[in-house]
């Protein structure tokens, strides 16, 4: 019996072995510990439409998205709508195409660490439409280095020099 090809939205969720059905005209659950953990899967096997883009584009922050390329005899077609996709909504992964992404390989995706978390925060703040100039994005970056070795308000205030 062959699987069902994966639908364009589904969340992934722990214990990350099956993707779940995601109603995307229902939108995101509103209470944040419920997506703890969760990931946005988008297939774009048939492109999307300019809603699906401004939906995953404004999803609720922390929501990573893990996005699915369509075939390879689509991409030519869809590229400019691939690309904008990517642009606009920062997915974690950008994945080959597959009808049926196997559960424990997506889940290794998302407990791989950063190679920087300072960076990568500081990233993720500046497309948040936080505004940070060089000198806060040093103090964040400094922040995030020392959280691991401090246990006070006052150490971390002395790390960064300040009173």
């Amino acid at each position: 019996m062959a699987r069902p090809t994966l639908p364009a939205f589904s969340l992934f969720a722990p214990p990350y072995r099956e993707y779940l059905p995601f109603d995307p005209d229902e939108g995101f659950p509103t209470n944040p510990e419920v997506l703890w953990g969760v990931a946005l899967v988008w297939s774009l096997a048939e492109g999307h439409a300019p809603r699906d883009l401004d939906l995953v584009a404004e999803r609720p922050g922390g929501l990573p998205v893990m996005l699915i390329l369509p075939p390879a005899d689509s991409l030519r077609r869809l590229r400019s709508k691939v690309l904008e996709a990517v642009e606009d909504t920062r997915p974690q992964s950008v994945l080959p195409h597959h009808p049926h992404p196997d559960p424990e390989e997506m889940a290794h995706l998302l407990v791989q660490e950063p190679a920087s978390l300072s960076g990568e925060l500081v990233d993720y703040l500046m497309w948040r439409g936080m505004y940070l100039d060089r000198e806060m994005r040093q103090m964040v970056r400094r922040i995030v280095e020392l959280s691991a070795e401090l246990k006070t308000l006052t150490a971390l205030a002395r790390g960064v020099y300040l009173s």
